[in-house]
């Protein structure tokens, strides 16, 4: 089975590849005073975008804390999908959907985003350990929300003005590992 950060790892070099091959740069964001300085590395272009790349987390997380706090152990892999890189943006095509992955310690710290991400999939799935983790396209609809169900591992999607469920895979892994990069 193929760990988070070889999954990261290929995702990061396709993204390199595309901004490269497109404008001769890193990927690129607009920028913002609240972004974390330490995955930007260029000043912002006349267009207000930065480079930034992917950095290895080396902040010691309190899984044990943030565990208390929400009142059930989470799976390896979310921990891991928190835990490995810190990175601003993470958009790519997968089986014929747009998948967007919110940014990790771009804006907020990780013990924040987890709880967060949990507080908004609490709201959305009542009695559940569900976290929202990004957003998605599917077939022209880009109100989808993507969701990870720390019970059983599955990432699904949701357009709650529809009520439409997507099931996207049973791991983030794969699915990072997989998905084509987008600019």
């Amino acid at each position: 089975m193929m760990m988070m950060k070889e999954a990261f790892d290929i995702f990061f070099e396709k993204l390199n590849r595309v901004y490269e091959e497109e404008f001769g740069t890193k990927p690129m964001i607009p920028y913002s005073e609240k972004w974390n300085r330490d995955l930007l590395v260029s000043e912002p272009d006349d267009e207000g975008y930065v480079e930034w790349e992917p950095k290895l987390q080396t902040d010691d997380i309190d899984w044990a804390y943030i565990e208390r706090e929400l009142g059930f152990s989470l799976c390896e892999e979310l921990k891991e999908f928190y835990s490995t890189y810190s990175f601003a943006d993470l958009d790519g095509r997968y089986n014929k959907m747009f998948i967007n992955f919110d940014g990790i310690n771009i804006k907020k710290g990780v013990e924040v985003m987890v709880r967060d991400a949990y507080e908004i999939g609490k709201d959305d799935f009542p009695n559940s350990e569900v976290f929202a983790i990004g957003d998605a396209q599917i077939r022209d609809d880009d109100g989808y929300t993507l969701y990870f169900d720390n019970k059983d591992g599955r990432l699904f999607a949701r357009e709650f003005d529809t009520n439409k469920t997507v099931e996207v895979s049973n791991s983030i892994t794969e699915v990072i590992a997989n998905m084509e990069a987008l600019i």
